[in-house]
């Protein structure tokens, strides 16, 4: 008998499935048998584990301020894209944006917080890559917050991360 068993899930709700299949011989051939055991939601009362990393933003500023304070190399900036889109926390690679930035997977945490951004611990929800100037606002992950640093001479990385949930903060 052969059994595979897959959990998909995060810290709210874990999904285990299994599976067996049994071969058994018969004088015409083999017959195959598979049976897919009820699917168990079990709900998860564990915390989300720390945040990989904790940044304060140094400044907010507008899209048009931001190549000067980047720039400064003091540290993530907060730039505000206007209404009904996510603030961009930004910071150069070579200024310490790729010691964390690019470094982060999916379903990490991060603890965000100073100028421009809700303090608060948020989760990665979406990774992608553009080229250098030519990422446009209206392409961002659709996040609370979109993290971005550069990766090569010729790319980014956009990070979408949500606030993690009151009820999943324990």
């Amino acid at each position: 008998m052969q059994c595979a068993l897959a959990t998909i899930g995060s810290a709210a709700a874990i999904l285990v499935l299994s599976a067996c299949t049994a071969t058994t011989t018969a004088s015409v051939g083999a017959i195959e048998r598979a049976r897919l055991d009820p699917v168990q939601i079990t709900s998860s009362s564990a915390s989300p584990a720390p945040p990989r990393f904790a940044r304060t933003t140094v400044v907010e500023t507008s899209l048009a301020g931001s190549t000067a304070a980047l720039d400064r190399c003091a540290g993530p900036v907060a730039v505000a894209l206007g209404d009904d889109r996510p603030v961009l926390v930004a910071e150069h690679d070579y200024c310490g944006g790729s010691a964390w930035i690019s470094r982060l997977r999916l379903g990490d945490t991060v603890q965000l917080d100073g100028a421009g951004v809700e303090a608060d611990t948020y989760v990665v929800t979406e990774i992608g890559t553009d080229r250098r100037g030519e990422a446009k606002v209206k392409n961002l992950p659709a996040a609370d917050v979109v993290l971005q640093t550069c990766i090569s001479p010729e790319d980014i990385v956009l990070v979408g991360v949500e606030r993690l949930q009151p009820a999943l903060r324990g």
